[in-house]
């Protein structure tokens, strides 16, 4: 049915503007900000997967913009920080190839979900599109469509599969991609970072997909941050501007897009003679206020809210939580409901659900009685403040050894408790890696963490042990990136 292809590629443009108009994060004009790619070279990716000692090969690199780097590399792996723009940048692209007179058929894929379904990629587009679209598409006309036409696969967050499916999953792109239909295809996949090597299968995708090129999403400079600025702040950009510019820490965190897109939030919803406050919490939290005060006056929506502001974050902490330890970003309303009950037991669960829901745009349905947070950064944030509202719950994070997922969740609750102590004894008593990633995420909390000063001396002492005597340089470099960034501190 290849008169469906236009009504397809109208429907996934309008859906992309969609979750533009529908998400406050979301910068809406993105065509107009430049975002750089770091590139490694091929040669020097293979000389790192032939190499038994991986972490000591140097690397070469240049940078190119993205769109550059999607048609220069039919198969382009890219990583990024936590809301360095991953899935914007993707969603983008969707939206620029979906005019007819493009050169690709584009296709976004959520990979937990691919990945939770179970499917063949065929089979998953036609059911996807059949959901999203209502379109009658079958698999047998989507196998067709890669044979007519060049297809860009937009395939988001291989860091936010299931890690009981990631390895099924990181084979089925490198094996079962290579035998779809049709030539001359493009296949983008999307990743965290795996910090301080913390969890060996995301660090090794390199090396699984190992005809992919890589790509570091590169943080905002300077111009960058200027440039967004003027275009997404309704006031003065000017004071902003100099905050920025005479406060370092605000200055990092306007590196990152999505804590850019929160500060020019706030900015313009604040007085105009207050300072913004330049903790990552801290501006998680006031934008949070906001949007549960304020997101359905920015809809023209009037809707009255019956449950306290209080109780509606405790709600969103504990179902934070619970969907972390889930280790998905689709939780069904079942889990969210139990988990506000266990934490408000005085109150209907799914009331409360329902409200957050339609009032706050913090969550949001997206299947059949299935949710998710507006962004994975949030769902973190909430997870460290059910940790900081329950100490306890920190020992069961740190137990489901799941450190690369529960990392930035870590980090923030380090930075907003009045004592990391517990958080940092569970780090550094744990059976540590090769990679020493448990020592190393406790070295990156100590610089924002308050805690007891011999925990603090034992997580220096064995950084600096790391640092003189560990075998790989790499390694070596780490440690004493972390032992001056805490000196520093």
């Amino acid at each position: 049915m290849p008169e469906l292809i236009p009504i397809y590629r109208q429907k996934l443009r309008e859906q992309m503007q969609a979750i533009r108009e529908n998400d406050p994060l979301q910068a809406q004009d993105l065509e107009h900000i430049y975002v750089a790619l770091s590139v490694r070279v091929e040669a020097e990716e293979r000389a790192i997967r032939e190499t038994t000692d991986v972490i000591d090969i140097e690397e070469s690199q240049k940078t190119i913009a993205a769109l550059e780097a999607i048609t220069e590399y039919p198969l382009l792996l890219i990583f990024g920080d936590p809301g360095s723009g991953k899935t914007t940048l993707l969603r983008h692209l969707a939206y620029l190839y979906a005019p007819a007179q493009t050169e690709f058929l584009p296709f976004f894929v959520r990979l937990h979900d691919f990945a939770a379904r179970n499917l063949a990629l065929i089979e998953y587009l036609a059911q996807k599109i059949r959901e999203e679209h209502r379109l009658p598409v079958s698999a047998e006309n989507i196998h067709h469509w890669f044979d007519q036409q060049r297809v860009l696969l937009l395939l988001d967050g291989l860091d936010e599969v299931n890690p009981n499916r990631r390895q099924w999953t990181l084979r089925y792109l490198n094996n079962e991609l290579q035998t779809l239909p049709g030539v001359d295809h493009r296949i983008c996949v999307t990743s965290r970072m795996s910090y301080h090597l913390a969890s060996s299968d995301v660090f090794f995708a390199s090396s699984e997909l190992e005809d992919f090129q890589v790509a570091v999403l590169k943080p905002f400079d300077h111009h960058q941050i200027v440039e967004f600025i003027h275009r997404h702040v309704e006031r003065d950009p000017q004071p902003l501007i100099t905050q920025i510019e005479q406060t370092s820490s605000l200055h990092r965190l306007a590196q990152t897009p999505i804590l850019l897109k929160i500060i020019t939030i706030v900015y313009d919803q604040s007085p105009p003679d207050r300072t913004l406050r330049s903790q990552r919490t801290d501006l998680y939290a006031d934008c949070v206020d906001l949007l549960l005060d304020r997101w359905n006056q920015q809809k023209q929506v009037v809707r009255l809210n019956r449950f306290p502001k209080g109780v509606r974050l405790r709600a969103l902490a504990a179902m934070g939580f619970a969907a972390h330890l889930q280790q998905q970003r689709f939780i069904s309303e079942e889990i969210l409901a139990a988990a506000i009950k266990e934490r408000l037991p005085d109150f209907v669960s799914r009331d409360i659900l329902y409200e957050i829901a339609e009032n706050s745009g913090i969550l949001r349905p997206v299947a059949q009685a299935h949710y998710e947070f507006l962004h994975l950064t949030f769902q973190e944030y909430f997870a460290a403040r059910a940790m900081w509202a329950m100490p306890a719950k920190v020992e069961v994070a740190v137990d489901s050894r799941k450190l690369a997922w529960w990392r930035e969740a870590f980090l923030l609750y380090a930075e907003m408790a009045n004592d990391a102590t517990p958080l940092l004894e569970y780090l550094t008593q744990a059976k540590d890696n090769i990679f020493r990633s448990y020592l190393f995420l406790a070295g990156e909390c100590l610089p924002r963490a308050r805690c007891q000063r011999e925990v603090r001396e034992n997580i220096r002492r064995q950084l600096a042990k790391v640092h003189k005597k560990d075998r790989y340089r790499k390694l070596r470099e780490i440690a004493g990136q972390l032992l001056k960034a805490e000196l520093n501190g």
